[in-house]
């Protein structure tokens, strides 16, 4: 489950390939979305943001696996 400031896609966004889940919201909420290139230069600006999403990512991606 995901609350405020979550973020889905990163995984995605990160290796440059098709998404791997669909989210369903259970009440209504506000979002963004951002394609690949504006998620790149948040990165190359924020590094302490790509720490972050990259190590969800990973956490994630190791969850997947079992």
């Amino acid at each position: 489950e995901h609350g405020p400031g979550g973020y889905v896609g990163e995984i995605a966004l990160l290796e440059q390939r098709p998404r791997n889940a669909t989210v369903i919201a259970k009440t209504p909420v506000k979002l963004e979305v951002i394609k690949q290139r504006e998620f790149a230069g948040l990165l190359e600006e924020m590094p302490d943001l790509a720490q972050q999403v990259r190590a969800v990512a990973a956490d994630r991606l190791a969850n997947a696996e079992h």
